[in-house]
Formats: structure tokens, sequence, C-alpha cells
């Protein structure tokens, strides 16, 4: 016979794992200040779009309606130019400070952990492979700038094949830089799966699961559209559809940040440890 505390310790049962019944969820509010921390980063970048879209729009306006002198409206674009330089190191800064943040406490269920380590290697990765990849390109091809973009805009998905095919290094960089970018976006919707799951939110993972799907469809149709638009041609309006997608996209990696913000408070309230009760009086 073996007795184990376990057995007077109320609400756990004889014979259930340890670790399912006592699961440590300390690192869970640190993750939700690191997704919280996240948003407001990409909030913050997009404002600063759309203010120095607006700007470069109000300067165009006034210069042509004679209110505002070329001068001054060289010194506003290159005064906002600077803001927007400055605030795009910040939550660049802001965005890998929080990603990591995400990492160190993400949960270990559902390769939570692994998922937001795949995505923070596919960050780094993807600008090191096309600085690379045109580095070598501008040495081989021996091509002008122009030159290259030139051959950019009449390449087609046969072209492409073509240069594969005959080695070039620079293709392949290229492909895999353009290929690894997307999936450290998939990977981290991965990642808000796993953490839904671990906070036993089916809803939430059933919308990451719709989220990925969407993102696959996109990043396919967008392919298709670059190299070979006449694939598409029973697409009306091919890259306003694409737009459109992008925008219910980034609409449901809103929600689906907020709500597993949300989930992980009201998850963490729930918790309580079973030696937290209320003692019971004892009967004499």
């Amino acid at each position: 016979m073996s007795i184990t505390t376990g057995e007077f310790v109320p609400g756990t049962e004889v014979g259930v794992a340890e670790e399912v019944q006592h699961e440590c969820h300390f690192g869970l509010k640190d993750l939700s200040k690191a997704l919280l921390g996240l948003l407001t980063s990409y909030l913050v970048l997009i404002a600063v779009l759309i203010a120095a879209v607006a700007t470069i729009v109000f300067v165009v306006m006034s210069v042509k309606a004679g209110k505002l002198a070329r001068g001054d409206a060289a010194t506003i674009l290159l005064a906002g130019a600077g803001v927007v330089f400055l605030a795009f190191i910040f939550t660049g800064w802001a965005i890998l400070r929080n990603k990591w943040r995400c990492l160190m406490n993400a949960p270990e269920r559902g390769g939570a952990k692994w998922w937001m380590f795949a995505s923070m290697v596919c960050i780094f990765a993807t600008p090191a492979l096309n600085f690379v990849g045109g580095i070598m390109g501008g040495y081989s091809s021996g091509q002008t700038r122009a030159q290259q973009m030139a051959a950019l805009e009449h390449m087609t998905a046969d072209k492409y094949m073509a240069s594969l095919k005959t080695g070039n290094t620079e293709a392949y960089m290229r492909l895999a830089g353009a290929a690894i970018g997307p999936l450290g976006g998939m990977f981290f919707i991965l990642f808000l799966r796993a953490v839904a799951l671990t906070v036993q939110s089916w809803i939430l993972a059933r919308l990451a699961e719709v989220h990925l799907v969407l993102d696959i469809v996109m990043l396919i149709a967008s392919f298709i559209a670059i190299f070979d638009m006449s694939r598409l041609h029973f697409v009306p309006h091919v890259w306003l559809t694409i737009g459109l997608g992008s925008l219910i996209s980034f609409v449901l990696w809103l929600v689906l940040i907020i709500g597993i913000i949300v989930k992980i408070n009201v998850f963490l309230g729930s918790q309580r440890s079973p030696l937290e009760e209320e003692p019971q009086p004892m009967a004499w």
C-alpha cells in the first residue's frame, strides 16, 4: 500500500498525471503582455503609414493649389521622411522585442514555443537571403540595376523555372527568401493556435485555422498573379480580390490576437490551486 500527498489535497484525483493536474501557467501573463505590446507596435506602424500618406497627399494638393511653395513642401516632406524613418526603427525594435518575449513565455503545449521559434528564424532569414542573393546576382550577371528591374518585369513562371534549371544560385536564394517570408506569418498563426488550445479556447483555435487557410490561398494566388496572370483569367479584378483577401486576413489577425489576450486573462482568473482553497471546518 502506498500513500501519496496528492490523496489528501482537495481537487486531485488518484492515478492522474501530476503534470496534467498542476500544469504551470506562470508565463501566460507575460505572454499576454507581449502580445498586447506586439499588437500596439503594429497599430502604431499602420498609423504612421496612414499619416505619411495623408501628409504626401496634403502637400501635393497644396502645391497644386498654390497654397504652399515648393521649398516649403520639400522641407515638410523631408521632415516627414525623418519622422517615418525613426518610427520604423522604433516599431521594428518593439516588434522584435515583443516577439522575443512571446518566445520566452510561450507554453510547451501544442509546440507553441517551437512555432514561435520558427517564426523568429523566418524574420531574420528572409532579409539575409535576399541581401546575399542580391549581392551574388549583381556580381554574377554583370547587369546594371535598371537591366535587372527590366528583366524582373518580364519574368514569368517558365522563365523563372528555366533560371532554376541552370543552377543559378541567386534564383534559388531569392525563391527561398520569397517563400520564407510568408511562412513566418503562418508559423505565428500556428503559435497563436497552440496558445488558444492551451487556454482551452476552441473557437479561437478554429479561427486560427481559418486564418491559416486564407493566408495559404492568398499566397498561392499572389505567386500565380506575379508569374502568370493568364492562369487567373476567371477571377475578376485579381489584385483587388487579393487585396480584399489580405484585408480580411488582417482583420482576422486583429480579432485573433485580441481574443487570445482576453482569453488568457480570463483563463488565469479561473485557475486556482487546490492549496488555495479555503480550509473546511473539521467535523469532530
